[in-house]
């Protein structure tokens, strides 16, 4: 804190002189510290000279001012008064701010994890508070309460060694005999967990020369569990009562009996709860009615659904709602002048966030049909019926617009809004940051995904920044190209956003919350570029790409897909893709899955806690991809479940040979894959006999004996053919022949199946091929020393070339 006067140059010599003469107020009777007035207190202070200029500074301040951190009063508060915006350490870990008025200080603000405060700012710890390292064989140090630094080294006692900041005896040293290691986490990896959040422990532990007895979860040098059957797996969850910010130590112990044991080396669990964030749209509902709607607002730990909000209707710090977790509400005003809403978000654990938004009802325009010459929208626009922008017509909508889409349930009754705008010709969404322009339903009905139909983009223009769309059928389908920057996509019924073909630049997208895919990707022979996109909690994949024919090409950067119900990416067919610097995290499917000829690379990625594996990599029309995937870190997949490829001799079940007649189906005995497998391919033989060219008779594969339930069928001889069941779920087939005629002699056999049997080892990749082939899997970083063959499930053995794998994780992801 400063408070201090500068006097000019031209009399300091008078003031020194003055001073001088008075003997800085202090008679020769006493020592100067006694028998102070008030106005010889206010007048105490140090005479510096700084750039030729006398200044005045109180007590321990320097000529720059700068608050002592220590300079606090007796009782251990910030002095006062203070300059507005000085800072003050509250304490080692939070930051105060002086207020505007300089009469008082702001609540104190903790300090990010992994900072403490010094000088009145938050510094970067140098180490973690309380951990121990070794300097040499018998020395150790420790890192102070703070994390600012080490102390002092000491030495360990006469005859004790330092082993991992610990001074032990000869007998008490662990055994190289055994080797322990962390899977999962990663040795030195720190995991975020938020109180009452569980993390999958997976431990490799062997014995040289024995066997290994049990091993124990340490946290904090603590045995919290403990397990004596392979795998050695721990559910850890983080204590309700874990302190925000704490890092603790996770390491586990290998016991081999008679007091034998090794200690992993240790990853780090911090204990994060983010404070919430407040979003919310405020939209004419009808009269002098508004319809507020914080559905958009977020918390890293507390489901959106359980987030609490309340309502200041004219934002006057009186809030006139209770707190509840109904996200939109409406209010009725008594005139039609322009008010101020204010909104506070609440979270699992009491932690606040609050914002603003300004609604008038002013400058509303109805509108529906055809949009006949260029114009610009602006204020609020409800639509009323399917608006057309015609070829040759472009229509613009301006910074802080609302177009609110009024629900109408005719064509068909189906429950989801007929509206839409269908652009043939041209738009331009040219939004701003602090204004953007909003698609969205009319009223606080149908605040959920279905409200209103979709922006349809076929015309030869479209461009879209800084807006919003939600609540639609499927938000945005781009049949001929678009540009897009700033745009959010969220709650729609479908898919976020649907490209079929054009060119088409995505930079700075979210689309999230959908009940489908985040983007949807299909047709042929067109190019997406993609560039710091994000495509979140998805109930489908956050991104598809489905090709149709070919020629289709995408280029991501800088992107984000993760906590999707499916998998993070999926992409299948014939088409061409250059991803990297990405993160395909936490979706309850695959990292990423590739069928068919998919070519192109994915590097310099993360790919992480996923449900299942990391990559899966398998054949579509008997070819399989061919992306080089390198320089990736892959770890901690198949959190929930995992494929190991079997396979099975099903000659002997999945056959039948005879007469097929009179329009009744002929088949086989059911096969049932071991273990709860899920079927993946089979391989058909099926020889028809058919007396004319009417393909009277058909061959093919049965979900289980259903008749109903064709999987596969053939009106042709097939030899050996490989039939695709990986998208079936099937765990049971058989075998048919049908004939709708008068019957000759048909056979059908399956002699070799393919299935997947589930495991909870972390794979980190599944691969399989039907034609051979080699995939270019090289130069990742897998789980740290670990032989990557043991995270990789292939058929045939082979098919992976996972050569030249680092022991150092790359920087990847997002830049």
């Amino acid at each position: 804190m400063k408070r201090s006067m500068t006097i000019p140059s031209v009399v300091l010599l008078l003031v020194v002189l003055s001073l001088i003469g008075c003997g800085g107020g202090s008679s020769p009777e006493d020592d100067g510290d006694e028998d102070k007035t008030e106005s010889d207190e206010s007048a105490d202070g140090d005479l510096v000279v700084v750039d030729g200029d006398l200044v005045v500074v109180d007590g321990d301040e320097g000529p720059d001012g700068d608050e002592d951190p220590d300079d606090a009063d007796a009782d251990g508060d910030a002095p006062l008064p203070c300059e507005p915006d000085d800072t003050f350490c509250a304490d080692d870990f939070s930051v105060q701010t002086c207020a505007e008025d300089g009469l008082s200080w702001g609540p104190a603000a903790p300090c990010a994890a992994g900072h403490y405060c010094e000088g009145g700012e938050c510094q970067l710890q140098s180490c973690r508070p309380g951990a121990k390292e070794c300097v040499g064989a018998d020395a150790f140090h420790v890192c102070d309460e703070r994390g600012a630094g080490w102390l002092p080294d000491a030495d360990c006692e006469a005859g004790k060694s330092c082993w991992r900041g610990d001074c032990l005896d000869p007998e008490d040293l662990p055994d190289p005999a055994i080797e322990v290691t962390l899977v999962r986490p990663q040795p030195g990896q720190t995991v975020e967990l938020s109180q009452g959040e569980s993390l999958r422990v997976l431990v490799n532990a062997v014995m040289e020369g024995g066997a290994i007895q049990s091993v124990d979860l340490l946290i904090d040098d603590v045995a919290a569990a403990s397990d004596e059957e392979l795998p050695y797996e721990f559910d850890y969850v983080a204590p309700a009562d874990a302190a925000t910010g704490v890092t603790m130590v996770l390491a586990a112990k290998a016991n081999g009996g008679d007091g034998r044991y090794n200690i992993s080396e240790p990853a780090f669990v911090r204990v994060r709860n983010d404070p919430p964030v407040a979003a919310f749209t405020a939209t004419l509902a009808g009269d002098r009615q508004v319809a507020v709607d914080a559905s958009a607002s977020s918390d890293r730990e507390t489901a959106a659904e359980a987030l609490e909000v309340r309502w200041d209707w004219e934002n006057d710090g009186t809030f006139d709602t209770a707190w509840s977790a109904a996200k939109v509400a409406t209010h009725t005003y008594g005139d039609y002048e322009a008010y101020v809403i204010g909104l506070e978000v609440r979270d699992g654990v009491g932690q606040k966030d609050a914002t603003t938004r300004e609604v008038s009802f002013s400058d509303i325009r109805y509108v529906g049909g055809e949009v006949a010459a260029d114009e610009t929208w602006y204020g609020v626009i409800v639509v009323t019926g399917t608006i057309h922008v015609p070829a040759g017509v472009t229509l613009a909508v301006a910074a802080g617009t609302q177009v609110l889409f009024v629900f109408q349930d005719t064509q068909p009754a189906d429950e989801i809004g007929d509206y839409s705008l269908n652009v043939d010709g041209g738009l331009d969404v040219q939004g701003a940051e602090d204004a953007p322009v909003l698609f969205s339903s009319y009223g606080a009905d149908h605040r959920e995904g279905g409200g209103w139909g979709a922006i349809r983009l076929a015309g030869t223009a479209a461009n879209l920044a800084n807006a919003v769309i939600e609540y639609g059928d499927g938000c945005i389908d781009i049949v001929t190209g678009a540009t897009l920057e700033r745009v959010e996509v969220r709650s729609c019924r479908q898919w976020g956003l649907r490209l079929s073909g054009g060119t088409t630049s995505l930079t700075r997208v979210a689309s999230r919350g959908n009940g489908g895919d985040g983007a949807l990707l299909t047709g042929s022979a067109y190019e997406a570029t993609f560039s710091y996109v994000e495509f979140n909690d998805n109930g489908g994949n956050g991104l598809t790409l489905l090709s149709q024919g070919g020629g289709l090409s995408l280029t991501m950067s800088d992107s984000t897909l993760r906590r999707n119900a499916g998998d993070g990416f999926n992409a299948t067919g014939m088409s061409a893709i250059a991803v990297d610097y990405c993160h395909f995290g936490d979706n309850s499917g695959n990292g990423v899955e590739l069928a068919g000829t998919v070519s192109g690379s994915l590097t310099y990625s993360n790919i992480s806690f996923n449900g299942r594996e990391g990559f899966f990599l398998r054949p579509k029309d008997n070819l399989i991809p061919s992306v080089g995937i390198n320089n990736n870190n892959i770890f901690s997949n198949a959190v929930e479940a995992s494929f190991q490829i079997e396979e099975a001799d099903t000659s002997a079940v999945l056959t039948w040979s005879g007469a097929a007649c009179c329009g009744a189906y002929r088949v086989s005995e059911p096969w049932t894959a071991p273990d709860g497998g899920a079927i993946l391919y089979t391989r058909v033989t099926y020889d028809e006999n058919d007396y004319g060219s009417y393909n009277y008779i058909t061959g093919g594969v049965l979900r289980g004996s259903d008749t109903g339930a064709a999987l596969w069928s053939a009106s042709y001889d097939c030899s050996n053919c490989w039939v695709d069941l990986a998208d079936a779920n099937a765990a049971s087939i058989s075998v048919y022949v049908y004939d709708s005629g008068w019957g000759d002699t048909q056979s059908i056999r399956a002699d070799t199946t393919l299935y997947g049997v589930s495991r909870g080892d972390d794979i980190a990749l599944t691969a399989l091929s039907l034609s051979g082939g080699v995939i270019d899997v090289r130069s990742n970083w897998w789980a740290g020393s670990l032989d990557p063959s043991s995270l990789i499930s292939e058929y045939p053995v082979g098919l992976i070339d996972y050569s030249a794998f680092t022991g150092s994780a790359y920087v990847v992801g997002p830049r």
